[in-house]
């Protein structure tokens, strides 16, 4: 395991310290379970301590339900009773990854980097390679794990990462109240009238905030806050003061939603999300929109309209 292969293959001195740092990432593999999965090996699971530890309590729930046959002990043995499944199952998913020979090795695991670390399907790709380890005491296996990733590293040379954000002035964190333009618009105490009620401030401030994202070229308010009415109405009429801050926002809090509340239409995937987005409500979420200029047109066609 922590034999340097690469040095060795190729004629020179072998790093240690090196392979020492590399074969850290292996060390929480338990090496008293079985090297190859068979029924017998799958089997052995079932003496896993945590495993002994779940059967022993859902076992003792049991028994208590024969002389107590209560609907909140029989809530309470089903759910013990899933909670022994659910153990085995996580046993049997961390021995199966040990045999594939790397970190990443099925979509559950993909779907929390895409998810939860928002990791582009190239960097999921450049992690499953890397973080492998030998499956194998074969030289022509380590030669073609090897090649794996350097096939890898090279198709990720050509992806666009994106440089960092460009720096621009704090500013204040924004309170619980309107911003500077929703207070020109205060509510006002309604006025008793016989005929039809007027529309309030607040209803007419939704209203220029939609109309604003319908006819914006470039907009500055995000139309799922705005359709998400859940939100207070400060910050689904909340405008941001350039065009790149609404994408730098949406990219950070909707690149997940399957809905866009605005429309109210339902959204497969993320890239079909990104397509609604540029389409419908002009909202470009490319990569590379960083890398390129401003001009003064693009500061011009951004302007309020309500």
């Amino acid at each position: 395991m922590d034999t340097d292969m690469q040095n060795v293959m190729n004629g020179r001195e072998s790093n240690k310290s090196l392979m020492r740092a590399i074969t850290r990432m292996s060390r929480w593999i338990d090496k008293r379970r079985p090297r190859h999965l068979t029924s017998e090996q799958r089997a052995s699971l079932r003496e896993h301590p945590e495993y002994v530890e779940a059967t022993r309590r859902m076992k003792e729930q049991a028994e208590e339900c024969k002389y107590d046959p209560s609907a909140a002990m029989q809530s309470r043995l089903e759910k013990l009773t899933r909670e022994t499944s659910n153990t085995f199952g996580r046993l049997e998913r961390a021995l199966r990854r040990k045999l594939s020979g790397a970190a990443v090795d099925d979509e559950e695991a993909k779907k929390v980097l895409q998810v939860e670390d928002q990791m582009l399907p190239e960097q999921i790709d450049l992690l499953e390679k890397l973080f492998t380890w030998p499956t194998s005491q074969s030289l022509e296996a380590e030669w073609q794990r090897r090649n794996a990733a350097v096939a890898t590293i090279s198709r990720y040379c050509g992806f666009l990462e994106g440089g960092p954000l460009r720096g621009r002035r704090k500013r204040a964190a924004p309170s619980d109240g309107f911003d500077e333009e929703q207070t020109s618009v205060l509510p006002e105490p309604a006025k008793k009238s016989c005929s039809s009620p007027e529309p309030s401030q607040q209803d007419i401030l939704l209203v220029n905030a939609k109309n604003y994202i319908k006819k914006a070229k470039k907009p500055r308010r995000c139309f799922q806050c705005y359709g998400d009415t859940e939100l207070p109405i400060h910050r689904r009429t909340q405008k941001y003061s350039e065009y790149k801050s609404t994408l730098r926002h949406f990219r950070e809090k909707h690149l997940h939603d399957r809905r866009c509340h605005m429309c109210d239409e339902d959204l497969l995937h993320e890239m079909h999300l990104r397509r609604h987005a540029e389409e419908v409500h002009r909202l470009s979420t490319e990569r590379n929109y960083y890398a390129k200029k401003d001009t003064k047109e693009d500061m011009g066609s951004d302007i309020d309209t309500d």
